[in-house]
């Protein structure tokens, strides 16, 4: 687990931390660093999720004290293959035992199916990157339309989790 690469005492920062579940995007936004960053081309979610819950369990062990938000997002988008995959869930079942600790899942797709029904206890947040249609149309291939992703956010916010907004 990682810090967010702001993670800086020279800058206001959210002091995110950073799961990297996930190694590029289906997605073909054309202002995307990961376009330039990530050279392979090829999507890749981690196989051993459990791996990744113990590094969350030996961070937050070390300051119970402190509440850690911790990202899925820093190096592809959340949900992309959430079909899949199923691999968000299985987080948001882990931190929703956690006391120290939230979830944020960052997406520009519609894939929400697999959260609806889980107990999250509050501790996820699901955010949406959010454009103009004409932005989404012209510059997000393979993206989910803002229409659908109005759609996702209300059963996302109906199944009590809380919403988070980011305008690229």
């Amino acid at each position: 687990m990682g810090t967010c690469a702001t993670f800086n005492t020279k800058y206001l920062c959210c002091h995110v931390h950073v799961l990297r579940s996930v190694h590029n995007c289906p997605f073909e936004c054309s202002y995307c660093f990961l376009q330039n960053y990530l050279t392979d081309g090829s999507t890749k979610i981690v196989d051993d999720a459990h791996t990744l819950i113990q590094e969350v369990e030996q961070k937050i062990s070390k300051e119970p004290w402190r509440l850690f938000r911790i990202g899925t997002w820093e190096l592809g988008d959340s949900l992309a293959l959430e079909i899949e995959s199923g691999q968000a869930a299985e987080f948001v079942r882990f931190f929703s035992g956690l006391k120290n600790a939230v979830l944020e899942l960052k997406t520009k797709s519609d894939c929400v199916d697999s959260l609806l029904s889980l107990d999250h206890k509050g501790k996820t947040v699901v955010s949406w990157s959010l454009n103009t249609d004409s932005v989404i149309k012209t510059d997000e291939h393979r993206t989910a339309p803002l229409k659908n992703r109005l759609r996702a956010m209300q059963r996302v916010f109906r199944a009590g989790y809380l919403i988070g907004l980011h305008f690229d």
